[in-house]
């Protein structure tokens, strides 16, 4: 539930692509990662890795303080 209203907020962008990239952006930014035949691999970020975030990390891949502000409020109520 918690990664689908995420979802709905990156693709509220100009367009799906540009949603889609913020949404790869943050995994790369916030997630866990790990190797797997020499390809580094990004998780979603689960919930309590972004409630304790301050919104600057999830600004930096390029949501507006808004939506930084409402996913980590999802995140806390998740």
């Amino acid at each position: 539930m918690f990664e689908c209203l995420v979802n709905a907020i990156a693709l509220q962008q100009l367009s799906l692509d540009a949603g889609l990239t913020l949404l790869n952006r943050l995994s790369h930014t916030c997630g866990t990662s790990s190797s797997a035949a020499g390809n580094r691999l990004y998780a979603f970020p689960q919930p309590a890795e972004l409630a304790a975030a301050e919104p600057g990390p999830i600004r930096a891949p390029g949501f507006s303080l808004r939506k930084a502000k409402t996913i980590v409020a999802i995140a806390d109520a998740a």
